[in-house]
């Protein structure tokens, strides 16, 4: 926990907020800053694709903490290590409180992933926090605890204001399934979950019908639609085949996947109520994930905890390891391959820019190299438990040497705020700037905007200009172009350029893309 909190620090302080979610949800929370509102608004608009409750949370770590980005990323570092505190202690309520429950948070914080996610502006890391307080829940009162049901029905009403009725994804099968995991009827069981899910819906639909009262039926309606059943049927974004989740979990659970000792847990080992709460958990929600249109990584983060727990206790209960073991030789392998990544991957060094940047890739070349050879030196002769402890430690100080040449390197073509601050600038002597194109708030927060940027269509850009010839205009152009009109900045973007242009130039441009 005290090196996931190192790593947590270091990235508040170094990550910059990331296009287009990052910076979209902090232009969000500003824009309800600078109007005074507690509908989450973008630009002159509300936003109806989240529910507010983030966007709250956000204001306060602003409250707190300035109007900057490392609040924010302090904020998710919070919740994600409430998340890893409340993962313990379902480990303990499950199995009893034993030394080894400590591997829960181990095998959570070591994967790099849950790491790196741990401190984006995301809302699925909050989720996976509201999952697993509900579902605690949910055992407590099969356990006997009839306040877990109230617990759960809380847990599940904060899931639903953080990202609408996805949750129900997670919980719907331990809700199902109770009576089967633990092995005999439960008596009141149903009765319960009703009032669960009165609970749950108790602050959800007292949003919503301020809401209507606020801004009409038709607003919830869009609000219902985008966040449940629109995801469903047909994705907005992000559409992917049904198998696509299968080869993308042995990805996100490096350097996890790469130990031999984590295949050697076996099934007989994980019998009993806890284990088949683990699995109503897992594979109902993975199942209708699959079965979703819109798939994202970070979707299936509130199934972490349960594979953590799971895999949790199988290693603890695998024989000790013998003379032969081969200890921690398969994740050194790792380490080793990503110590020799930059002489790879050219990428990695091409937009270093000084040389405090070339010695940042020497330490992260030397730094995994040597946690490589510690791995294989101090893990052969460990304990299972001490070599889970390991690992995640050697983790986490790899990710902590690697962020900063990480950030460095997509600083040119990801990082925003010199971009950002030339438009607020250019707002600040009068003039008037567009977007043509979708824009999706990527500037609101990081220039701290006081004035909206609006949308053009592409083909609505020299109508504009006839009428505000001082005017500017934010431009996406291809990443060969090569304009004649010299920008007022220009700078690379995901793959492609953005420049800020005048009016008539804009005009110009837009008819030879055209």
């Amino acid at each position: 926990m005290a090196c996931f909190l190192m790593w947590g620090l270091s990235s508040a302080f170094l990550r910059p907020l990331y296009p287009l979610d990052e910076t979209r949800y902090a232009s969000v929370a500003w824009t309800m800053q600078r109007l005074g509102s507690w509908w989450p608004m973008l630009g002159e608009t509300l936003y109806t694709h989240k529910p507010p409750f983030l966007f709250w949370l956000m204001r306060l770590a602003w409250w707190v903490g300035g109007f900057s980005a490392p609040p924010l990323r302090l904020l998710m570092l919070a919740l994600t290590m409430a998340c890893l505190w409340r993962s313990m202690a379902l480990s303990g309520a499950l199995w009893g409180r034993r030394p080894e429950v400590g591997l829960v948070a181990a095998l959570l914080a070591g994967s790099w992933y849950v790491a790196t996610m741990g401190t984006a502006v995301y809302f699925d890391m909050a989720l996976t926090l509201w999952v697993v307080l509900a579902i605690e829940g949910l055992w407590r009162a099969a356990c006997g605890q009839r306040w877990g049901f109230a617990w759960s029905g809380c847990a599940l009403g904060l899931g639903i204001l953080t990202k609408g009725p996805l949750i129900g994804l997670f919980v719907i099968g331990p809700m199902l399934a109770m009576p089967w995991i633990m092995g005999h009827p439960i008596k009141g069981w149903w009765r319960g979950m009703m009032l669960t899910l009165l609970l749950a819906a108790v602050a959800p639909l007292g949003w919503f019908v301020a809401l209507a009262m606020g801004h009409g039926s038709g607003v919830v309606r869009a609000i219902i639609w985008n966040q449940g059943a629109g995801r469903v049927v047909a994705a907005f974004a992000h559409a992917r085949p049904w198998w696509w989740y299968v080869p993308l979990v042995l990805a996100l659970w490096l350097p996890w996947v790469c130990w031999p000792v984590v295949w050697k847990v076996r099934w007989r080992l994980v019998r009993g109520p806890g284990s088949r709460l683990c699995l109503a958990w897992m594979v109902p929600a993975f199942v209708l994930l699959s079965m979703v249109s819109g798939k994202q990584p970070h979707y299936l983060l509130p199934l972490f905890p349960a594979v953590a727990l799971l895999l949790g206790r199988g290693l603890e209960r695998l024989p000790s390891p013998s003379s032969r073991d081969h200890g921690l030789v398969g994740p050194a392998l790792v380490f080793l391959a990503i110590g020799q990544a930059p002489l790879l991957g050219w990428w990695l060094v091409a937009g270093m820019r000084t040389a405090l940047s070339m010695v940042m890739v020497l330490l992260w070349m030397a730094g995994f190299t040597v946690l490589g050879v510690l791995l294989v030196w101090k893990g052969r002769g460990m304990s299972i438990t001490g070599q889970v402890m390991w690992l995640a430690v050697c983790a986490l100080l790899g990710w902590c040497l690697g962020q900063p040449v990480l950030v460095e390197a997509l600083a040119s073509r990801y990082d925003l705020r010199p971009f950002a601050r030339e438009i607020a600038h250019l707002q600040a002597q009068g003039l008037t700037v567009v977007k043509a194109g979708a824009y999706h708030g990527q500037f609101d927060f990081l220039g701290q905007l006081n004035t909206p940027i609006h949308a053009l269509p592409r083909d609505g850009v020299c109508a504009w200009a006839k009428t505000h010839p001082q005017g500017m205009v934010i431009v996406e152009l291809p990443g060969s172009w090569r304009a004649d009109a010299s920008p007022v900045l220009l700078q690379p973007y995901r793959g492609h350029q953005l420049a800020i242009l005048p009016s008539k130039a804009a005009c110009g441009v837009m008819s030879q893309l055209q």
